[in-house]
């Protein structure tokens, strides 16, 4: 067994290789799959202790397989809780020109986000001979579009749904908003309060940049494209587009136990 952690900018997702195997097996619903893994959020802070008290209970792994995208720090103390706790150092993936059946288009391959790069090769892995279009949305939203031969072709970056009210708060000096995502039933352009009006205003603007993608892709390719989606606002754009987006909890960790079965990042 071996242990699998993707560090984003505000939360690390992890899991036991063990749970991945169960998760590829397809035999279980979305909420189901997204149960076999676990977070921990740092956006208030994190330390040693906490990250310690995560992993008391779980078994000694072969090793450890990091992806990190987000704040060094995080990893520094995971690397120290691993080391002390089962002797293990880390294992760090990063992005390749050529892997697992995915040719990397960017020009210098290497600067593409490893969470991207992870989320492409699960997504490929799990539906392949298809164009795709693979969408992680998260803190930043990223839209990356494999053809059918399996080039990675390029993608978009846009602010995700918390950002862009979070910048509204900070930028603008609008009221900041923590909204009930379980709470949002309406998708409206009239609101008659600020805090709705930022909530949808977020949420449409992340809905849209989606669409749009999405729409641009089917036009070129046709009914072949398959548009998937994973990260924690996936369910809740997924919930409010006009388009079926397929989800796929936890692809960047699908992704690095796929790469770490390599043995060679």
């Amino acid at each position: 067994m071996d242990v699998l952690l993707d560090i984003g900018n505000r939360r690390v997702k992890w899991a036991k290789s063990t749970d991945i195997q169960k998760l590829l097996s397809k035999k279980h619903t979305p909420a189901q799959q997204q149960s076999l893994c676990h977070v921990i959020d740092f956006a208030g802070g994190i330390a040693p202790s906490k990250i310690a008290r995560e992993f008391r209970a779980v078994p000694e792994p072969g090793s450890a397989w990091i992806s990190c995208t987000g704040q060094a720090h995080v990893s520094g103390h995971i690397q120290k809780v691993f080391l002390g706790q089962w002797g293990i150092h880390s294992n760090f993936v990063d992005s390749r020109d050529i892997q697992h059946g995915i040719k990397n288009g960017y020009l210098d391959p290497g600067q593409l986000g490893v969470d991207r790069w992870l989320a492409m090769v699960a997504a490929r892995y799990l539906i392949p001979d298809r164009p795709l279009l693979v969408i992680d949305a998260g803190t930043a939203i990223t839209i990356d579009y494999i053809d059918i031969t399996g080039l990675f072709q390029g993608g978009m970056i846009v602010p995700g749904f918390m950002t862009i009210m979070e910048s509204l708060s900070q930028k603008a000096g609008l009221p900041a908003v923590n909204p009930d995502i379980k709470g949002l039933e309406h998708f409206t352009l009239q609101n008659q309060d600020t805090r709705s009006s930022i909530v949808n205003g977020a949420l449409h603007t992340a809905v849209a940049s989606i669409e749009k993608a999405i729409a641009r892709y089917r036009k070129e390719v046709g009914k072949k494209l398959v548009a998937v989606i994973t990260g924690g606002d996936g369910p809740l754009i997924n919930h409010f587009s006009k388009f079926r987006i397929k989800e796929l909890p936890a692809l960047v960790l699908i992704g690095l136990y796929i790469v770490s079965r390599d043995h060679d990042c």
